[in-house]
């Protein structure tokens, strides 16, 4: 009897054991699929927000981001939308659950990391090729002129005006030229290039009708307003009275192409997405000459209009000038002008000579412009049978505005060139281009948009109390 009763307790002991031990390894599995539960809720939270991102952003920019101010509501918005849709997934088993948004990641940090990380991901899945291939493929053969043949021409000069001084010094007496001022040929073409300036020269190159937007940028609004711009050297001085300086002007255009290959991602982007003066009226956008604004940045598109015509034309002037002064016939030509120039001061007439080569090669880069602009295509590297302009060109463009050269590049080719010498600041600027035309196309409530709100990627930081115990889970995510 007393063995049974033994026995009887002892089991009774082992069956207890065994169901606290049941019991906690039950509590233990509802803890940890509470906390699964849990995990999963934040994920499907998670995925709601991102869900929010801003559509027409994604739509005509491939970017994705979430303005954290949405419409005024400000961040603890976001965190009232992922407390409700923990509440609706999790039932009755969670209390207090407390979300806070945290880890945010800005489009704009780390010089706009973000968007330059979604431009690359887009190039690469969205876009078969290459706009840059074209242009690659069209510049195979090396600008002629650089600093070596530069220094060389500089040279040239000096020692022929050595030689002249040689000469009057052997003579005793100076070289005399008559100027024949009645002959169109004989006056100096440097007189009609100079009185231009850009504004006039762009105003030459605007086709009828060419669409500029009224639209004023307010700068104290935009994403580039802290972003410290790129000195901008390319420039022309029309006056072609200093060789050094003229210099400087026609190789202020060189160094693109590591840039080119470097950024063509960046540069695809750009071409599939954003407008340009050729591509035509686009009533719904703020600006319509928007790549020439990442560009030059200025206020309006009649400005970057200017702007950019005036690069475009330093661009060519080099490879335009690399041509010229191959040319026997037109150093000739213009070695005898530079003498009836210079007849009372023959040391000069040198230097004069390719001086006027040079403002050959700006009239010629001009018309270069003026067909560009019109959708035709022009020649990479000069030669004889493409070279189209004489010394009179600016008054009568039209008869140089040839078809297209099938060889030749663009007018948005040439945007892309120029763009490589601004890609830092031009990131800020394409933030800007979307700030402005999300604020003229979506209807939000009074409230401006501004890309300086707009994240990327978040962490989510959830305490929740389940069967009074509390459980935190803290869940990162981005686009």
């Amino acid at each position: 009897m007393n063995n049974r009763g033994y026995i009887t307790v002892f089991m009774t002991l082992i069956t207890a054991m065994l169901l606290s031990l049941v019991i906690a390894v039950m509590n233990i599995v509802d803890m940890s699929n509470a906390e699964a539960q849990l995990a999963i809720a934040v994920n499907c939270a998670e995925s709601d927000i991102k869900a929010g991102y801003d559509r027409y952003i994604f739509d005509n920019y491939h970017i994705l981001l979430i303005d954290s101010n949405f419409d005024g509501r400000k961040e603890g918005y976001l965190e009232e939308r992922a407390e409700e849709n923990l509440r609706s997934n999790l039932g009755d088993g969670y209390s207090d659950i407390n979300v806070i948004l945290t880890d945010k990641t800005y489009i704009m940090d780390n010089d706009c990391a973000e968007l330059k990380k979604q431009i690359n991901d887009y190039f690469i899945y969205g876009m078969s090729e290459s706009v840059i291939d074209n242009i690659l493929d069209n510049t195979k053969e090396e600008n002629p002129l650089n600093d070596q043949v530069m220094e060389g021409i500089i040279d040239s000069a000096d020692k022929e005006s050595k030689e002249i001084e040689q000469k009057q010094s052997n003579d005793g007496k100076e070289i005399k030229k008559s100027i024949d001022d009645k002959k169109t040929e004989d006056e100096d073409p440097r007189d009609s290039v100079k009185k231009y300036t850009d504004s006039d020269i762009a105003s030459l190159l605007n086709p009828k009708g060419g669409s500029f937007h009224d639209y004023e940028v307010d700068k104290a609004l935009m994403p580039s307003t802290n972003k410290k711009t790129f000195e901008d050297k390319i420039q022309v001085d029309r006056k072609f009275s200093d060789m050094n300086r003229f210099k400087d002007n026609a190789l202020s255009g060189n160094g693109w192409m590591d840039g080119l290959k470097e950024s063509a991602a960046t540069l695809s982007y750009v071409s599939n997405t954003f407008n340009c003066f050729t591509d035509g009226e686009k009533s719904d956008k703020a600006l319509n000459l928007e790549i020439e604004y990442l560009i030059a940045g200025k206020n309006n598109d009649k400005d970057n209009f200017i702007a950019v015509i005036n690069k475009i034309i330093v661009i060519r002037l080099g490879f335009n000038y690399g041509y010229i002064i191959t040319d026997v016939d037109k150093v000739t030509k213009m070695s005898a002008l530079a003498w009836k120039i210079c007849a009372l001061t023959p040391l000069a007439q040198p230097a004069v000579k390719y001086l006027l080569l040079g403002c050959w090669a700006y009239i010629e880069s001009v018309a270069d412009a003026y067909s560009l602009v019109r959708g035709n295509k022009v020649a990479y590297l000069k030669n004889k049978t493409n070279w189209k302009t004489d010394l009179s060109a600016l008054t009568h463009l039209s008869d140089f505005c040839s078809e297209d050269d099938d060889k030749g590049l663009s007018y948005k080719e040439y945007l892309l060139i120029l763009l490589t010498f601004h890609l830092d600041e031009s990131y800020y600027r394409m933030l800007d281009i979307m700030q402005m035309n999300v604020n003229l196309n979506e209807e939000r409530n009074g409230n401006y948009f501004y890309m300086s709100d707009c994240i990327t990627a978040f962490s989510l930081d959830v305490n929740a109390n389940y069967k009074g115990r509390n459980i935190y889970i803290s869940e990162d995510t981005g686009y």
